[in-house]
């Protein structure tokens, strides 16, 4: 057995600590990966017996590929990075500004998702748990054009040991919002979790759980009050493999929709153009024409890793991003087939997570990259009509992770976390296109001070 690498026995509903950031393969079986396992005092729990090989490696965010399942929320996540790339490109126009977030008690928060419908009304999700992760429970934040805020949100459990995750959020505008994750009481499986905010307050909405263990929601897209697309995946029992989730809101309740027999198991991400052009990701790419979803037939299946985000340019122009298992991935449609490549190579990885488009020559993907288990660095990546281009980490040295991006006239907010005195903290960057307040300083600003970068591109690779 490598040096790199331990076996371990995960037995159902058990418990594990183990020192690090892992990836983990199923004994004599495909590999999974989940970046979730490392819980200082904490717990990780599976749906199902396993002997698993545990290998010391950066791995995937939001996923449980295969037999693991949704990991708990509450998990304090190690960080995996290294150095900043090489800068030998010319400064972008734009500037990049961490921007502070609320201060919260709990030692662990997560933000992974937001969506943007003004420069006044922003919203972002994730969950919040004390470090030993007994106990997890919703985070829902607030933009009003100067600053974030908590805005009391529900759970699905409240036990002791209940958890609850948000990882998604979107609508059609600012008061019809959707909400979207898992949760699990006390000792249970996980089930699909749906809030909806009317302008006033969240409200809880039951969705369908097909699955009899698992049930999760990784994302939302509206086009109308009665018109939006959930995706996930369920578990119908042990020592099977997990199934797509599609779920649609019809303006009165949420309903499961067949997805095709040749689909595989789950999808993480999902855009909504109109009624009858709503895209879906995850391990395959899926398309719904307004009667049925069909697989798109891109250069390759990524069973053996993931596809996280979607971008619609134009109704010729859709960009996926994510990682083949090991290495990012960037993915177009131009109307009549799908073209693939690698994204800008950073270390280890990269992990991209999420994807938007300012226009069609103007696409933004964030998300993660790795060399060594200590920390992480986040990732910045854009195409500018002929390249993807790399941006050299505004934040070296620091442990940071985007997992959502959303973009308001021609501002983009990335959401992640961060690490700090061994916690994680909520992680907010602003870019404009203006070029950066010189009167503002990096040096001058303290942990959670409002500062601003001006960003190098690092690297760059031609689709």
């Amino acid at each position: 057995m490598p040096a790199n690498q331990t076996r371990r026995r995960v037995e159902k509903n058990s418990s594990i600590h183990i020192p690090g950031t892992y990836t983990i393969a199923r004994a004599g079986g495909l590999r999974i990966c989940s970046p979730h396992i490392y819980v200082p005092g904490g717990a990780t729990r599976t749906s199902t017996n396993y002997l698993i090989n545990v290998h010391r490696s950066p791995c995937t965010p939001r996923i449980v590929l295969r037999t693991l399942v949704l990991l708990l929320a509450g998990l304090l996540l190690t960080a995996c990075t290294g150095g900043n790339p090489s800068t030998d490109a010319q400064l972008p126009p734009g500037c990049w500004a961490d921007i502070p977030a609320p201060t919260l008690q709990a030692g662990y928060v997560q933000m992974g998702g937001i969506t943007a419908f003004s420069d006044s009304d922003i919203w972002a999700v994730g969950q919040q748990a004390t470090l030993g992760g007994e106990k997890s429970t919703t985070l829902t934040m607030h933009w009003d054009g100067a600053q974030w805020s908590v805005i009391p949100s529900l759970n699905g459990a409240d036990g002791p040991a209940s958890k609850n995750n948000l990882y998604a959020i979107a609508g059609s505008s600012g008061s019809d919002v959707w909400a979207v994750g898992a949760y699990a009481p006390d000792g249970a499986h996980f089930k699909a979790l749906a809030m909806h905010w009317d302008g006033k307050a969240w409200s809880l909405v039951s969705t369908p759980n097909p699955g009899a263990l698992d049930n999760t929601i990784y994302d939302v897209s509206a086009t109308a009050s009665h018109d939006a697309w959930a995706v996930g995946s369920y578990l119908a029992g042990e020592h099977v493999d997990a199934h797509m989730m599609v779920l649609h809101w019809d303006g009165k309740s949420w309903s499961q929709v067949e997805t095709p027999r040749a689909s595989t198991h789950n999808l993480l991400a999902v855009r909504a153009v109109s009624r009858d052009d709503v895209w879906a990701a995850g391990t395959q790419v899926l398309h719904w024409n307004g009667r049925e979803w069909s697989v798109e037939d891109t250069p390759e299946s990524y069973t053996g890793g993931y596809l996280d985000g979607i971008a619609v340019a134009g109704p010729e122009s859709v960009w996926v991003v994510g990682n083949d298992g090991n290495e990012g991935v960037v993915l177009h449609w131009d109307g009549q087939r799908w073209a693939g490549a690698h994204s800008p190579k950073l270390a280890a990885g990269p992990y991209p997570h999420e994807v938007v488009a300012l226009s069609p020559d103007d696409i933004w993907a964030v998300g993660e990259y790795a060399d060594n288990p200590l920390t992480r660095q986040l990732l910045l990546m854009r195409w500018d009509g002929k390249t993807w281009s790399a941006l050299a980490n505004p934040l070296p040295g620091e442990d940071t992770r985007l997992l959502g991006l959303a973009a308001v006239d021609k501002t983009l907010w990335a959401v992640g976390s961060r690490g700090h005195d061994n916690e994680s903290k909520p992680l907010f960057l602003r870019y404009t296109s203006e070029p950066c307040d010189k009167s503002k300083s990096a040096k001058e600003s303290s942990y959670s001070s409002d500062r601003q970068f001006s960003s190098p591109f690092a690297s760059r690779v031609a689709t």
